[in-house]
């Protein structure tokens, strides 16, 4: 299920911080604490991988230095997920409070709430193009030599671009054989992004910053081909990992 939360801001003509997806994510936590504190550990816990969230979207602005500067009041924040409980606890919570404030120790955003929508279904099919409303992020398991932690490090997509597509479908499978408790299908997979749009910017990796690190993500339009059901788990849960922290959400091009 897909929901699309309209919101306004206080006023407009503000600068709003490029890093904010541990804010967005306390936000989601709380959302869905307003409708059950225990689901909201739950999903803390062992559902984070069945949901993914988009970056706010602006309806007017402009990338500065600084952050973002937002002409407009109005924002967007979507957000998905296969599982009709965490869907129902998530519209139940939004429609129990009024504001999302997101809050940054120097200063704090406060959005109201002025709808709630169900987005329709889309159809699969083995190939699809998709642009990324919230930026892709893949590692790679690495154990340690000298203890038994496990370390984890970003794949460029660039350097290493059959790894980042083995990585994404191993993901996948993961995901759907833990949704559906089945295998998953063997299918070929082949994922690119488009190159076209890489040359016009140049640059599609960012660092973005969290809570306990900074990692570095990808955000362009790709084109993939797989079997359907793949696709639409990478469509519902998030492509990559990290997807509760607001990582891999995409749209239909």
């Amino acid at each position: 299920m897909r929901i699309k939360v309209s919101m306004r801001a206080e006023t407009a003509g503000f600068l709003f911080p490029y890093n904010y997806k541990y804010q967005l994510q306390s936000a989601l936590y709380s959302v869905i604490a307003k409708s059950s504190v225990t689901y909201s550990s739950m999903l803390h816990d062992s559902y984070q991988k069945f949901v993914t969230h988009s970056d706010l979207v602006f309806r007017r602005y402009n990338a500065e230095k600084n952050g973002i500067f937002v002409k407009s009041k109005i924002a967007y924040w979507f957000i998905s997920t296969p599982v009709d409980d965490i869907a129902n606890h998530i519209i139940t919570g939004i429609s129990t409070i009024n504001n999302i404030n997101l809050d940054f120790g120097h200063q704090s955003t406060n959005f109201s709430i002025s709808a709630i929508n169900i987005l329709p279904e889309i159809d699969f099919s083995n190939t699809m193009k998709f642009k990324c409303i919230s930026p892709i992020y893949v590692s790679a398991a690495k154990q340690k030599t000298d203890s038994s932690r496990t370390k984890h490090y970003y794949v460029d997509y660039f350097e290493n671009p059959q790894d980042f597509g083995r990585l994404l479908k191993s993901n996948l499978t993961k995901k759907y054989t833990a949704i559906y408790n089945k295998q998953a299908p063997n299918a070929q997979f082949h994922f690119d992004f488009d190159d076209i749009y890489i040359k016009q910017r140049k640059r599609i990796s960012s660092l973005v910053a969290l809570k306990d690190r900074k990692v570095i993500c990808w955000k362009a339009p790709f084109v993939i081909k797989t079997d359907p059901e793949l696709i639409k788990v990478g469509y519902e849960c998030g492509f990559g990992g990290r997807n509760i922290s607001g990582f891999g959400m995409v749209e239909e091009v």
